[in-house]
């Protein structure tokens, strides 16, 4: 493992970064220390989409899927449809070149825009929520994980810290999380929020037309990259938060 870190010391890693989890179909490519990206709002036109995107952001850099070292894919939660195909994609291309597939975070990769547009402090709670349909919402909350301002300023990669865990619930839950907090320190972004326009009680800022971006998946997958955080891509899953629940509860109605 020390040998696969200290090959990322000295050099910034070529990721091509992968984003179809939402209404958004997002793909970045880190090259020379920059991250270039191309995003459009597209839903349901992803498979159009996708792949000729990315031969684009390939070309204009003149990289080829040989000079990759990994491949990033927004794992979900999110889109059932779009996870599908962005991870499809994703495992084939980095399979078809034998490279690491890289899972991220959809709901992560929210927060870490979140910090990465915004003047936070450690005290400010980002909570990112995703329309689950059936009246539910895929959301989880982050705070930044180091104390160091100036640190912060500097870097965003990796400044990310899950509180708890990802979840699927009502929106009414998620609601009652956030409003149990300092109403100045929340921070509610992603189409989830889209409930919570009609109800006058939500005290905190919210903003339902913000998406995840492949920049983002880009940004924390060369932090995981450089910390050895990487999966055979013919072992890839989605994460699908319904589905895991429904198991369990089928599970412990059969015991």
């Amino acid at each position: 493992m020390q040998q696969f870190l200290d090959m990322f010391e000295n050099f910034e890693p070529k990721i091509l970064a992968i984003d179809t989890s939402t209404d958004v179909c997002s793909v970045a490519l880190t090259h020379l220390g920059l991250i270039k990206e191309e995003t459009v709002v597209a839903a349901r036109e992803h498979t159009r989409r996708l792949l000729p995107m990315v031969a684009s952001i390939l070309s204009e850099s003149g990289l080829s899927f040989k000079d990759l070292d990994a491949i990033a894919v927004a794992n979900g939660p999110g889109s059932f449809t779009g996870l599908r195909i962005g991870l499809s994609i994703a495992q084939g291309l980095a399979y078809g070149v034998d490279l690491p597939l890289i899972p991220v975070s959809t709901l992560g990769a929210m927060a870490n825009s979140v910090i990465r547009k915004g003047n936070l402090n450690n005290e400010h709670i980002i909570v990112p929520a995703i329309d689950a349909r059936m009246n539910e919402i895929y959301w989880s909350a982050y705070q930044l994980s180091t104390t160091n301002e100036s640190a912060i300023e500097e870097s965003t990669k990796g400044a990310i810290q899950l509180i708890g865990e990802e979840k699927v619930s009502s929106p009414e839950a998620c609601y009652q999380y956030c409003q149990s907090l300092n109403n100045d320190h929340v921070i509610a972004v992603g189409s989830g929020w889209r409930y919570a326009q009609s109800e006058s009680r939500i005290l905190f800022k919210t903003n339902a037309e913000f998406y995840s971006t492949a920049y983002d998946v880009a940004e924390l997958a060369l932090e995981a990259l450089k910390k050895g955080q990487v999966i055979d891509p013919m072992y890839a899953q989605p994460t699908y938060l319904r589905n895991e629940i429904t198991w369990q509860k089928r599970r412990r109605i059969r015991s």
